[in-house]
């Protein structure tokens, strides 16, 4: 086996051991289920002070989709408050909008930078 089928069956194994179930909605407004990973950082941004800490901390959301499911959009809506039978439960609501789409070249997974609409 080669580096790249390597890589390809870690990427899918990761994905199918870290995705949740969610429901995507384009900006048209049509709805579809899916199974997405959700990673959430905090990025570390200017200079150093003289205290040692930096100028400013900003939340990174992304929202990794299988494309092979669906190609998400700039301004579609992704849903994380639901159950695994796919019922709403509002309760629960974490919703993100999709701000930028970043597909790699010939990868399966594409990577989205999203924004949070609601906790």
């Amino acid at each position: 086996m080669f580096w790249r089928e390597m890589r390809a069956k870690s990427r899918e194994i990761v994905h199918a051991t870290f995705r949740r179930p969610a429901i995507y909605t384009s900006p048209e407004g049509v709805t579809t289920r899916v199974l997405a990973r959700l990673h959430n950082r905090l990025e570390v941004f200017g200079d150093l002070g003289r205290d040692g800490y930096a100028k400013r901390l900003e939340e990174v959301n992304q929202i990794v989709f299988d494309s092979v499911e669906i190609v998400p959009r700039r301004n579609g809506v992704v849903d994380f408050g639901v159950t695994a039978d796919y019922e709403v439960n509002p309760a629960v609501s974490e919703k993100y909008e999709v701000v930028s789409v970043s597909p790699a070249a010939g990868d399966r997974y594409i990577k989205t930078e999203v924004t949070l609409l609601c906790p």
